[in-house]
């Protein structure tokens, strides 16, 4: 399967995303930061990072993985947030992302 770089500052979802891939047979690199993410990237190769649209600073992530996308890496984009100007952004670096799925399913749920 396949090794995964999950770039994300927030423990609990580390953990959540991290039992999810591993179940699904994925190796799963978590880091919180996106300096430690370049370090661990120019050591090892990956074929896929997930971000986090807003890690450390409000578009960090965004800017981030715009950056990494155009070096040939394959990115997904996973937030929260589902503010027009992060979705906007992700559209323009033509990311592949889930916005507000966390918050959807709760809804749902909530409704039921």
């Amino acid at each position: 399967m396949a090794k995964i770089l999950h770039v994300e500052d927030d423990r609990d979802d580390q953990h959540i995303f991290g039992s999810i891939l591993k179940a699904g047979g994925h190796t799963v690199v978590a880091v919180e930061k996106i300096s430690h993410a370049i370090e661990v990237l120019s050591g090892s190769r990956f074929d896929l990072v997930i971000c986090d649209g807003t890690l450390e600073q409000e578009e960090d992530g965004l800017r981030w993985a715009e950056q990494i996308r155009r070096e040939g890496r394959k990115v997904v984009v996973l937030t929260n947030f589902a503010r027009s100007e992060i979705v906007t952004c992700l559209l323009k670096i033509d990311a592949q992302f889930k916005t507000g799925y966390l918050q959807a399913e709760v809804e749902k749920a909530l409704a039921a």
